[in-house]
């Protein structure tokens, strides 16, 4: 009875992603041909309920573009086309032409009327004319759940908005959460609405509430099926860890001897992994970018994983990071101090609207002897729709530079210059841009020049961000570009055309283990790849399949006698890997810091040879030994080979002090480029943790850490080009930190750290001083009395450059991160008052504002024209409506010069209860105002300033905020609240005062606002 369950199941979620994935045989796609004349703006199609961004227009092999040239209602099925279609496309007026119309409709039938009540005739015994009495009808979700066991939460709203400077609108929603049992054997677990919230939430917090997520869950003992929004999770490999948030249907089900999961849904976004250093003085935030270079991109919520020197942090104001996921830019909390030695390493998804992409999943496992030995089997397909593209065209031209392009990613674009001449009256060109040349050792160049307004300005431009080092231009704004020298420049006159590609994988493993306590396992593991960079050209397609192996062994071996001594456990594990140059994965697959693991140097895809041995033995349960060795062959000319040791003692319950000795060197030899590198790493850590009152974390206790680090790494060129000279890649450094710590002295806690590290950089062939860096850590937390909590936290970094280093991007800087909060809670809660102070050193860019287009009715701004005439949109040209027909909404864009800025941001709270400090008694109105009445003073500063001297922002000189030459950012806000009977629900009276000023230094210059309310 399961498995024909599951089979009926599985044959509804087929037949739903069947219908949304093969539109060329699903009953939902439609093909509507209008024929339409010079006059003809109104075309009515059969169907209603059309999925947005499936509709593609043709006219005369022309597709038409949405918003630009049509608005279709989606809802009632109606295309409003431009009037001036005809002489936009050059079209004969006087002929009738045909518009062929393709899209998908939603795979069920809506009535046009749904109603809560049913019209009854009856006669007015008073008039005796016959009225209409509308009657309610039954719940109508009540009369759907009678009889069941289900659980059922949600709401239903209904709105009306009316003002004097706005039209009427209607508001309406509905969410419903149901959960329990359909039968005896089946449960139901659903989440449902009709509302859609674009917003992504804030990366401030550890745990994200996604808003909008709808699914419907169905399962019983032996599977779960899922439509909606879904999760793909395949885990517990090594070439195939997939983890995605994707709109869809799953299925999963236990069929005893194993385990089947299948999955078919529509991608919400593509992976993308920044590698990138940090930098001294600036905590972020630090801009992401996509695969293709996309920058201002919109990180999916949640799906983000951030490693710092290798180890994963975690998201919170309170914790290491905050992520802006609408302009993806990752910023580190006073937590986590970085510098120009921090590496940093972030993996997310983000939304790429280029093509309807596709994504099949599969997974199958089967267990024999008690679950001893596992057979698994995965599948995933990821695929672009080249026909059907979201967001943007394919001219035919286009399609061609795609199809000579093969798999490189940099031949794939077009220029981005466009002549439009000078206007026939003014004779001022109707471009931004004139073209000029410039001689650079000794050679011609040609570049553009940002000259709105002049009369050689006859070019339109498009930039695209290319790369550190790869491209002409700067960006100034989102219209200005300034050329700064061939390779000097991260933007180019270019246009990347988007590419479709399809990615298939596949992996089979088998895995072993002979007890639970795995005294001897073995796992062997291949996989396939298929990538297709470019569904749009054959070239480049022989290579497009490659192969992955791995083999590993393991034996342990607990409690038992080796040569007479006593050992407590010992552990071998053995591991070969063998991925050729042409493997693809989904993801990573190798550890975060593998290339740092063997010194590799470069991002050349190659074939991999890995070879890894390691051995643990742990005498007792208190010291651990662990040796291992590793060899990387990649290509025929890189050979790394690294030998590692591990000690760990620690023992709380016997007094000992804890030690910890990391040793590992790497020695490489790439024949390729004639070098060789030998790279020494070193890490020591010692402890001690004195108890006073025994062994328990909640008794009085003081400890002592000391940490070493130290890496020595040195790279020579071999025969006879180098000899013994230090090349490029050199480096040397070491860093000691002790740290002492007092926890739970009558509810103190205090530590402090010292940190110094001296680096040594080449120079003429040998290693030299660089610089010396010396930090402070301060941290202080008290919550001894009731009313009292306080926690500071303070860093302080120095660093010098010795004179040889000394330059414009290496100078002497100082680090201050500040982080306070204290709460004051006397007499009786009748005095509260809450205080934060947050200082931070950050790199903050200039907001440039942008207006971009969106549906009629969707946007609350409106463009009244080219008023100036400079074929610009500039900001004064967008009014604010308060009616229904705006069709552009304002946003804010970082631009790309970035600042050295401090950050402040603090505040206080004071709310003052009278009663509580007097003892108020009687019944009588004065009683019971007094009884009833407080008020709340709020004060907040935040600014973002260059000032040099800093102490203006450390020690709160407002009268040096809001600058117009430092300040970049800067509110005040002022806030006064007076509460008449506040919890009376009944009635109650609030008197509010409140003052902000704010500043914001803009690209298109400085804003000033200042808000003044009295309520």
């Amino acid at each position: 009875m399961a498995v024909r369950s599951f089979i009926y199941i599985f044959y509804l979620i087929m037949v739903f992603s069947s219908a949304v994935f093969s539109q060329q045989e699903s009953p939902n796609y439609k093909t509507y041909t209008a024929k339409i004349g010079n006059r003809d703006t109104l075309v009515n199609l059969d169907d209603k309920f059309l999925i947005q961004f499936s509709e593609i227009l043709t006219l005369q092999s022309k597709i038409l573009i949405p918003l630009s040239d049509y608005v279709l209602d989606h809802r009632n099925g109606i295309i409003k086309l431009d009037k001036d279609l005809f002489k936009k496309y050059d079209l004969d007026t006087f002929q009738i032409y045909n518009l062929k119309i393709d899209y998908d409709i939603f795979p069920y039938n809506l009535k046009e009327e749904y109603s809560g009540f049913n019209i009854v005739l009856e006669k007015d015994s008073l008039t005796g004319d016959t009225v209409q009495i509308a009657t309610q009808k039954k719940d109508f979700i009540s009369s759907i759940f009678d009889g069941t066991e289900l659980e059922k939460s949600g709401s239903i709203f209904r709105g009306v908005t009316v003002g004097s400077n706005q039209d009427l609108t209607l508001n309406s929603g509905f969410r419903l959460q149901l959960n329990g049992k359909l039968s005896s054997d089946f449960e139901i677990n659903a989440a449902l609405t009709d509302e859609s919230s674009p917003i992504q939430p804030e990366g401030n917090t550890e745990k994200l509430q996604e808003l909008d997520k709808v699914f419907i869950e169905i399962k019983n003992k032996n599977f779960t099926g899922t439509i909606g929004d879904i999760n793909v999770n395949i885990e517990n490999t090594e070439f195939m860890n997939f983890k995605r948030k994707i709109q869809g249907g799953k299925v999963f089900s236990d069929y005893g001897i194993g385990n089947i999961y299948l999955s078919g849904a529509v991608q919400r976004g593509k992976f993308n992994s920044n590698t990138f250093n940090g930098q001294d003085n600036n905590q972020g935030p630090y801009i992401l970018i996509g695969r293709d270079n996309e920058i201002n991109i919109l990180v999916l919520s949640g799906s983000e994983k951030v490693y710092l020197d290798g180890v994963a942090m975690i998201r919170g104001e309170q914790a290491d990071y905050v992520i802006d996921y609408g302009i993806g830019s990752v910023k580190f909390t006073n937590k986590r101090i970085i510098t120009n030695a921090s590496r940093i390493i972030v993996d997310f998804e983000y939304s790429d609207r280029k093509y309807s992409r596709i994504i099949l999943s599969g997974e199958n496992q089967i267990r024999f002897f008690n679950n001893k030995l596992k057979l698994g089997v995965s599948y995933v397909n990821q695929n672009d729709n080249e026909d059907k593209t979201i967001d943007f065209t394919l001219s035919p031209e286009d399609k061609q530079i795609l199809e000579n392009a093969g798999d490189d990613r940099f031949k794939a674009v077009k220029s981005g210059v466009q002549y439009v001449g000078k206007d026939s009256v003014t004779g001022i060109g109707l471009g931004l841009y004139a073209k000029e040349d410039t001689l650079i050792n000794k050679s011609s160049i040609t570049y553009y020049k940002y000259l709105p307004g002049d009369t050689n300005a006859v070019y339109q431009v498009v930039f695209s961000y290319v790369g550190q080092g790869k491209g002409n231009y700067s960006q100034q704004s989102s219209f200005q570009y300034n050329f700064t020298g061939p390779g000097s420049g991260v933007y180019d006159t270019l246009v990347f055309i988007p590419v479709p590609a399809s990615h298939n994988i596949a992996d089979v493993n088998l895995n072993y283990e002979s007890s639970s306590r795995k005294e001897f396992t073995f796992n062997l593991e291949t996989a396939v790849s298929v990538f297709d960079a470019n569904k749009f050209s054959t070239i480049d397609d022989n290579n497009n399949r490659g192969l992955a192996f791995l083999g590993t062994i393991g034996v342990n071996k607990y409690n038992f006698r080796l040569f007479g001594i006593k050992l407590n456990a010992v552990e071998l594990k053995l591991k070969e890997k063998l991925t050729n140059k042409i493997f693809t994965p989904l993801e990573r697959y190798n550890p975060v810091e593998f290339y740092r693991e063997y010194d590799i140097q470069d991002s050349n895809k190659l074939t991999e040879d890995l070879r890894e041995a390691s051995l643990r033995v742990a005498p007792t349960n208190y010291i651990n030994i662990k040796g291992s060795f590793g060899q990387l062959l990649r290509g025929d000319s890189f050979n790394s080979l690294r030998t590692a040791g591990d000690f760990l003692l620690k023992n709380d319950s016997l007094g000992l002090p804890e030690i910890i000795y990391k040793i590992e060197l790497i020695n490489t030899d790439n024949s390729d480029v004639n070098s060789k590198s030998r790279w020494l790493r070193q890490f020591a850590s010692t402890g001690y943790k004195k108890f006073f009152g025994g062994y328990s974390f909640d008794n009085p206790n003081l400890e002592f850490r000391l940490d070493y680090i130290q890496e020595d790494r040195q790279n020579k060129l071999t025969g006879l080009q180098g000899g013994d000279s230090l090349q490029s890649g050199s480096f040397a450094f070491y860093e000691l930190k002790p740290k002492l710590i007092l926890n739970n002295f009558h509810n103190l806690n205090v530590y402090s750290e010292f940190g110094y590290r001296k680096d040594n950089l080449p120079s003429d062939g040998v290693l030299k001083k660089e610089s010396e860096a010396f930090t402070q850590i301060y941290g202080v937390g008290y919550r001894g009395i009731s009313w009292l909590t306080t926690i500071l936290e303070l860093t302080l970094r120095d660093k010098k450059y010795y004179d040889e280093f000394i330059s414009e991007t290496n100078s002497n800087n100082r680090t201050l991160l500040v982080n306070w909060q204290t709460r004051l809670d006397p007499f009786n809660s009748a005095f509260q008052t809450d205080l934060y102070y947050n200082i931070t050193s950050e790199r903050q860019s200039k907001k440039e504002k942008d207006f971009v287009q969106v549906r009629f009715g969707e946007g609350n701004y409106i463009y009244l024209g080219d008023l100036n005439g400079n074929g610009l949109k500039d900001e004064n040209e967008f009014q604010l409506t308060s009616f229904n027909d705006g069709n552009y909404v304002r946003i804010f864009r970082e631009s790309s010069q970035l600042f050295p800025v401090t950050g402040l941001s603090t505040s206080a709270r004071l709310n003052l209860k009278p009663a509580r400090f007097f003892n108020i008694t009687g019944s009588g109105f004065t009683e019971e105002l007094l009884r009833n009445i407080s008020a709340e003073t709020y004060l907040r500063a935040e600014e973002n300033s260059r000032d040099q001297n800093t102490d203006n922002i450390y020690f709160l000189n407002f009268g040096t905020f809001q600058n117009d030459s430092n300040t970049l950012f800067g509110t005040q806000l002022i806030q006064q609240d007076i509460n008449f009977f506040e919890f009376n629900p009944l009635y109650s009276l609030k008197l509010r005062y409140s003052q902000q000023k704010t500043f914001n230094q803009y690209v298109s210059g400085n804003e000033r606002f200042f808000l003044y309310k009295d309520q």
